[in-house]
């Protein structure tokens, strides 16, 4: 899944950078510019820091990368705003501890997890202190995972199909501006997501 979403962004790039001038690169944005990005999430959160209860032996997990799509606003040429959504899912085998007759057995289970995760940030751009092309910055907001099980462990009687975890967020990263509006986009962070963001952005600018 990361090295298809990989091709398919360095092929978008590839053929929008070719087919217009790159000669002047303008970074700098502009009061009214809007961003659209799409990442797939390297070092998925949830799946790798998932917690079973004791009385469950937890098997094997398997999913794919977490996807955002972010429309950033910007009210200046270093603050902007922007709305987030996430989305994950995996899966998870465990065994459920059981006893008949004094013997313990374990009794194999599969729990699908799906992760919507809406959020809002507010970023302050350094473009202005590094070479035309860069765009650093750093963002903080907040987010909601949105956790849905299928088939939970029932051991935990706390724990419903659905979860709601609200958390602080914050993300540092830049954007490559290979044209006036085509940015390759990295970021790094804490989320409760994934731990870094890879992707590509467009820059939709007013005349």
């Amino acid at each position: 899944m990361k090295r298809l979403f990989a091709l398919c962004c360095f092929s978008f790039i590839s053929s929008t950078v070719f087919s217009q001038d790159t000669t002047t690169v303008a970074v700098i944005h502009k009061h009214h510019d809007n961003v659209l990005t799409l990442t797939a999430g390297i070092g998925d959160w949830q799946k790798q820091n998932y917690k079973q209860p004791d009385s469950t032996a937890f098997g094997s997990s398997a999913g794919f990368a977490p996807i955002t799509i972010k429309f950033e606003h910007f009210f200046s040429n270093s603050i902007s705003a922007s709305v987030n959504l996430s989305y994950d899912w995996f899966y998870y085998s465990y065994s459920k501890k059981g006893y008949t007759n004094g013997v313990l057995f374990y009794r194999p289970q599969t729990d699908k997890v799906h992760i919507i995760s809406p959020g809002i940030q507010v970023y302050y751009h350094f473009c202005k202190l590094l070479p035309a092309k860069w765009d650093p910055f750093i963002g903080l907001g907040i987010t909601v995972n949105y956790v849905y099980h299928s088939n939970y462990p029932k051991t935990d009687s706390t724990i419903g199909p659905v979860q709601a975890q609200i958390t602080p967020t914050v993300r540092l990263g830049v954007r490559y501006y290979f044209s006036p509006q085509i940015s390759a986009y990295l970021d790094a962070g804490y989320d409760k997501t994934s731990i870094m963001n890879i992707g590509f952005s467009y820059r939709f600018t007013r005349k």
